[in-house]
């Protein structure tokens, strides 16, 4: 025999949030019901980006370069900072 809460799906309302039955607890958004696609965001560009700055890519160095001209700091690539 079980016993406890029952979890079952329900049928969504047309509203994007739904109600919660545990009291005091946030309201919860539904993206389900979105019709317009959220952009994403370039996540492989800041990875492909952090690891041009740990090893010292070429093109890390010229962008490092141009910064350096245009006043800021002596930039560090990542071994060369952490070692």
């Amino acid at each position: 025999m079980l016993e406890g809460c029952i979890l079952a799906v329900s049928s969504q309302s047309n509203s994007t949030t739904t109600s919660n039955s545990v009291p005091g607890a946030p309201r919860r958004i539904s993206f389900a019901k979105l019709r317009e696609p959220l952009e994403v965001p370039g996540l492989l560009d800041v990875q492909t980006d952090s690891f041009k700055w740990l090893i010292g890519d070429d093109e890390w160095r010229r962008k490092a370069a141009e910064d350096v001209s245009a006043g800021d700091d002596s930039p560090k690539g990542g071994l060369e900072e952490v070692l």
